[in-house]
Formats: C-alpha cells, sequence, structure tokens
C-alpha cells in the first residue's frame, strides 16, 4: 500500500495504557491506516522515527486559547509540547456567548485570561467563532466549554444576588443553544465574579441542561484553600443532583494552612465514583498558580464588573474598607494577602508599558521599593491597568502536586494564560515538564502508561470523537518524541523557552512542528464529543 505519510520504525506508544512496540503507522487523507509491521509499503512522505516514541497527540484538557486563535500570537506554546487538541472555555470564561449589550462588559471580564482583539468583536456565539477561526485558519485542534461567567453577565451583569427564574430560563436557553452548535458542555469559575455571585441551586439548573444533552460539567470551584473541601463537596453535589458528568478544575490546595488537603480531595472523587458518578479532574504540575489579579479583592468590588471596581479604587474611602477586608476577612471568601501573603502575589502580566517593569516582581516588592502599603500598588495597578492585569500565585505544595498527578482520573493540562510578556511558565511547559519530572519514562509498560494520561484517558473522559488513540480509522494527530530528551525548559523569568525532545507533531496527517519550528500548515478542525455517558 501507498501511504500519503508513512512513520516508520518507532516505539508505538497507542494511546491505550498498553506497553510500547515496534512498528510503524500508515496515514491517507489524514487519518490513520494501518498501524503495525509495514515493511513492505511506503509512503509519498516517509518519516524515519528510529529511537522516537510514536503516540497520539497530546490533548490539553483545560486551556485559554480562544483568541489567541484568532491573534496566534503564541502558536508554538502549545504545538512545541507535543499538543494537538486542546480544549478551552474553562472557568467559566470563554468568548461566547456575546450579547450585544453585554459585549464592553464582557470583553473586560475575559481580558486579563484570554486577552483581547484589536477589531470590532467578530462573533457572538459559537458558531460565529468557529466561522470566524476557520477563515483564519489554525494550526491545532480545538473543543470548546461555554463559560458560566459569559451567561450570566449577558442575562444579568455582574449583580450580587441570586438570578430570577426568567434570568436563569435566559441563561438556559444560551446554554441549550451552544451545546446544539458543538460545545463540549458548561464550565463555571465560582471563585471569580460574577460566578461567586451564584448558588448552588443555579449551578444545578444549568448542569441538568448539560446532562440531558449528554454533555459535560467542569468547574474551577467556589475555594481552593480554606474552604476546599466544601467546595468539592458542592461540586460533587451538583452532579449529584442533576446526573451531569463532572470534572474538578486544577485540583490543588492553596495557602500552607491547606498544604495535604489534596489527600482528601482525591479520596471524596474516589467515594463519588464508588457511588455511581462520574467524575474525574485536571491538574497542571507546578506549584504556583496564574490567574486574573481581581480574584485578590473581595467579591463586593466586582458587582458592577470592572467599570464598577475602576470607580471604587478611585474613592479613598473604599480602598480603606478593602484594606478593612484585608485585615478582618470576610466570611467565605479567600483572603489571599493573608493566606498566601503579598510576597506570593506576583505580578504575571499588564496591559500597558507603564507597568511594565512591575512583571515577574512581587507585590511586596515593589510596595518595599515605593514605601507603599501592598495593598496601595494593587489598586494603582489595577486603576492604571483598568483591571486588565494577571498575577502569579505561589502558594501550593509539591507533595500536593505529585498526589494529584498521579491519580487514575486526574488528567495534565497546561491552564496556560497567552496574555503578557511574563505569563505562568505552564503555557509553554506544561506538558513536558510532567513527562520528564513526574512519569515514570523507564521502560516500554511505564511509557504507555505515561502518554495513556495525555491522549487515552483525555478522550475517554471527555467522549472525544477519533482522537487519542493510534487506531484505524482515527485522526492522524501524531507526536514524536525523543524521551531521553524529553523535557521543560520554560520558567518563570523566561517563560517563552521551548521544550526539549518534541521532534514531530502532526495534526490530520500534516506536519505542524519539527526542528522546533512552526511550519505554517494549518490542518486544525473543531471538534465536538459524543452525547451519552462516558465511553
Amino acid at each position: 500500500m501507498k501511504f500519503d505519510l508513512l512513520i516508520k520504525n518507532g516505539l508505538i506508544a497507542d494511546g491505550s495504557g498498553g506497553a510500547c512496540y515496534q512498528g510503524d503507522v500508515g496515514v491517507i487523507d489524514g487519518r490513520i491506516m494501518q498501524v503495525g509491521n509495514l515493511a513492505g509499503d511506503e509512503g509519498k512522505k516517509t518519516i524515519d522515527a528510529e529511537g522516537l516514541v510514536v503516540a497520539p497527540g497530546f490533548i490539553d484538557v483545560h486551556a485559554h486559547s480562544e483568541l489567541d486563535m484568532y491573534n496566534q500570537k503564541c502558536i508554538l506554546a502549545k504545538i512545541s509540547q507535543g499538543i494537538t487538541t486542546e480544549l478551552t472555555g474553562q472557568c467559566g470564561i470563554s468568548a461566547f456567548p456575546v450579547m450585544a449589550e453585554a459585549m464592553e462588559n464582557i470583553a473586560k471580564y475575559i481580558a486579563p485570561v484570554l486577552g483581547k482583539i484589536d477589531c470590532t468583536w467578530p462573533w457572538q456565539n459559537l458558531e460565529g467563532y468557529r466561522k470566524t477561526i476557520e477563515n483564519v485558519g489554525f494550526p491545532l485542534n480545538q473543543g470548546n466549554f461555554i463559560g458560566h461567567g459569559n451567561l450570566r453577565i449577558n442575562a444579568m451583569g455582574f449583580l450580587d444576588r441570586k438570578s430570577t427564574a426568567s434570568e436563569l430560563e435566559l441563561m438556559k436557553f444560551m446554554l441549550k443553544d451552544e451545546l446544539k452548535s458543538g460545545a463540549l458542555g458548561l464550565s463555571s469559575g465560582l471563585v471569580y465574579a460574577p460566578g461567586i455571585f451564584s448558588n448552588i441551586d443555579e449551578m444545578v439548573e444549568l448542569a441538568k441542561v448539560c446532562a440531558e444533552a449528554g454533555k459535560i460539567y467542569t468547574t474551577h470551584m467556589r475555594s481552593e484553600a480554606g474552604e476546599l473541601l466544601p467546595s468539592v463537596e458542592e461540586a460533587i453535589q451538583v452532579a449529584r443532583l442533576s446526573g451531569v458528568q463532572l470534572t474538578i478544575s486544577h485540583i490543588k490546595a492553596m495557602g500552607r494552612f491547606n498544604h495535604g488537603k489534596v489527600r482528601n480531595v482525591l479520596e471524596m472523587l474516589d467515594s463519588a465514583v464508588a457511588e455511581g458518578l462520574v467524575v474525574y479532574g485536571d491538574c497542571y504540575p507546578y506549584a504556583a498558580a496564574s490567574t486574573t489579579m481581581t480574584i485578590i479583592l473581595p467579591p463586593w468590588t466586582l458587582e458592577k464588573g470592572i467599570p464598577g471596581l475602576l470607580e471604587i479604587l478611585q474613592s479613598n474611602e473604599m480602598r480603606e474598607r478593602i484594606k478593612s477586608n484585608f485585615k478582618e476577612g470576610i466570611k467565605g471568601w479567600e483572603n489571599r494577602p493573608v493566606t498566601i501573603g503579598w510576597e506570593n502575589l506576583i505580578v504575571a502580566s499588564v496591559a500597558t508599558e507603564k507597568n511594565r517593569s512591575l512583571e515577574g516582581r512581587s507585590l511586596a516588592d515593589a510596595a518595599t521599593e515605593n514605601s507603599k502599603d501592598p495593598a496601595d500598588i494593587l489598586f494603582d495597578l489595577l486603576l492604571e491597568e483598568k483591571g486588565n492585569a494577571a498575577v502569579l500565585i505561589t502558594g501550593m505544595n509539591e507533595k500536593d502536586v505529585a498526589s494529584a498527578i498521579s491519580h487514575p482520573r486526574v488528567m495534565i493540562c497546561s491552564d496556560g494564560i497567552p496574555v503578557g510578556n511574563k505569563p505562568h511558565p505552564r503555557l509553554y511547559g506544561a506538558i513536558t515538564r510532567y513527562l520528564s519530572r513526574y512519569a515514570d519514562l523507564s521502560d516500554n509498560t511505564a511509557i504507555g502508561a505515561a502518554i495513556y494520561k495525555l491522549t487515552g484517558l483525555p478522550a475517554k473522559a471527555y467522549k472525544l470523537r477519533d482522537i487519542g488513540l493510534l487506531k484505524t480509522g482515527y485522526w492522524a494527530d501524531i507526536t514524536l518524541i525523543d524521551t531521553d530528551k524529553v523535557k521543560d525548559l520554560a520558567t518563570f523569568n523566561n517563560p517563552f523557552e521551548l521544550s526539549e525532545g518534541i521532534e514531530r507533531v502532526i495534526v490530520s496527517g500534516e506536519v505542524v512542528y519539527k526542528e522546533k519550528k512552526y511550519t505554517g500548515v494549518k490542518p486544525g478542525r473543531f471538534i465536538i464529543n459524543e452525547s451519552g455517558k462516558e465511553n
């Protein structure tokens, strides 16, 4: 047989979790036609993979790249790690739906995490987004979740109250419409405004919409610190009451008083599965987090969105009220200056050149240098940047990270934020960091198990069609790895360094990455998941 592409002499890790074996992969029309001994066959193009592991393309199950797919400023970030598919719209933050009257609020809401686009907003929903991106073209595959924050802002802005029956019906209507357009499910960010203003009843009703469509609910929970375990119980209760399949996003325990609690989280996950619920988790292999800087503030400051926040920050009286909240706390709120410490709150990105020198520096350091209260540094920065700033939070424990990664139902993600000059290095290094620092690559059995975490497991968990395995009829999304060399090089000081050991990345049968360069082709596809129960 003559293939369009023939990959020969590789060590096949087929994504199933089984041991690797020597073999070849033949590709026709962007799909895998044969896997095995193809010694008598030819290829229009041939890749000699001797000494390399040939694996399904990696699946990043937690990404924030919707707008970068349009801007294409960080194309190398994912493909240089061997990622061929990413699942975006996480943490309640997505690029759609966007109703005209809510457009300004949503654009400001998503900017610190997704970035922004320098034009009139070119879509209003998932269908419009996909048409726009398909016209631009893109190098890797994408699946999309719908952010609960977007639904709430469209329906009721940033109001700090329960949704009314009519507001909830509008949210449900928008969600149903987006699920019909191919969305994978619903995501929530219950630690952020406006998600923080919702209650469990609202989340159950929206989760029921997903459950009825056979889709999935992912959640950045209300707390990953002092109220971590009650937040896990709330997430599981949403799954229990709605029947939805659940993923707990970026499992972690923030703050030194909470170190060790990841073990309890994983026990709760196991108990839920034993009960008959379908629950997974994801995590990134770092002991530092990254998110919008507004998360440091008490929730009431965001009741009127970013415009309202900027008004508050111009008032000395309101600044003193916030400082009082930092000192005394608010019940149910994660008081990060106390639980994490100003020295562990580091400026990740800003929007203007005026404050560029602060990127990579802690709020404590900036305060000392300027003889100011760290709170005032925070207030001034957010005011000058119009709320568009991100923070690194170094408040996790390495043992907790390792515990989460080792759990059989926890997948690896980047949670990469493609914004600013000092993004978290997970944007460019999460997957290769997992492979080099946490995975066992000592023999063929161990390699097969490690690759499963990045391919077959997420494809199964998210019910993704025809990806995640090297199998006849599946899409030819393939990554070639030198397991002796694979290593992340991105650091907090140099976050854009490309990884070592990723030799080729192939999407739909076309090479998108080789010799540490993007080849320029755009064979990416939008993917959907199967309706119904976990396969």
